[in-house]
């Protein structure tokens, strides 16, 4: 047996931070080598391969911002054989739903939660990263949001969400919550036991609704607000809006 972490967010959720802090609290997980065909940033580390074509043995693949990112199930063989356990970077809903099929139990998924994507922030993140171009910088933010959504749409494969929102030594807690043998899984704390109350708080961008719309397909049951403010786009079942608001 051997473990495989993924970790999923959108940019600016701290999944370079989040890696970091692993292979510094456990130094057998190392983030396995990721070949692409985008221009090589200040930022990249070694794990980072910039190629012209994507090897032949990446039998994992997929595209993003229009370029090509892979990784191959040998390097994974490799690490588990020289004692090392894997750590990728998986912002891709198929292919990580290949590695469950192929590693099954042995891998688990942890999706980063910093807070909605912001234009603003992104521009930031791209600018340093020597992007400039409006266009570009547009469709990366489409891609963001996607990524954000990814969780929610896809819960089932998620071990779970790392709210990486606090301090260095809040995320490095949670860290080490997931190396530890047990690992750290919010999906039994979700599910309702007997008759609990679950209470969700957070301000505008935390993104509460869209963990409440996540508990709920796993079997939670959202208790019906009334507002009398009126319904915006983004209102799910669960709020209703009328012009007056009864208890």
């Amino acid at each position: 047996m051997f473990n495989i972490i993924t970790i999923t967010g959108p940019s600016g959720s701290g999944k370079s931070e989040i890696l970091k802090l692993i292979s510094s609290i456990d130094d057998r997980y190392d983030i396995v080598p990721k070949y692409t065909t985008r221009t090589r940033r200040k930022d990249d580390d070694s794990s980072i391969i910039n190629v012209d074509n994507l090897p032949d043995n990446c039998d994992y693949r997929y595209t993003q911002y229009g370029e090509w990112y892979g990784f191959s199930s040998e390097a994974i063989y490799e690490y588990a054989c020289n004692g090392k356990r894997p750590l990728i970077v998986v912002n891709d809903e198929v292919t990580l739903k290949k590695l469950h099929t192929k590693f099954g139990d042995n891998v688990k998924s942890y999706f980063i939660h910093r807070g909605k994507p912001s234009l603003n922030k992104l521009i930031n993140i791209c600018n340093n990263r020597g992007v400039t171009d409006p266009d570009i910088i547009n469709a990366r933010y489409q891609v963001a949001n996607s990524i954000y959504s990814m969780y929610t749409n896809n819960i089932g494969l998620f071990d779970s969400i790392i709210l990486n929102i606090g301090s260095i030594d809040e995320a490095k807690r949670i860290v080490e919550q997931i190396v530890s043998e047990d690992g750290l899984d919010t999906k039994r704390h979700l599910i309702p036991q007997g008759n609990k109350i679950y209470v969700v708080a957070g301000n505008a961008s935390s993104g509460k609704d869209l963990i409440v719309r996540a508990a709920n397909k796993i079997g939670c049951i959202t208790i019906p607000k009334h507002t009398s403010r009126v319904r915006n786009p983004n209102d799910g079942n669960e709020m209703i809006c009328s012009r007056r608001c009864w208890l």
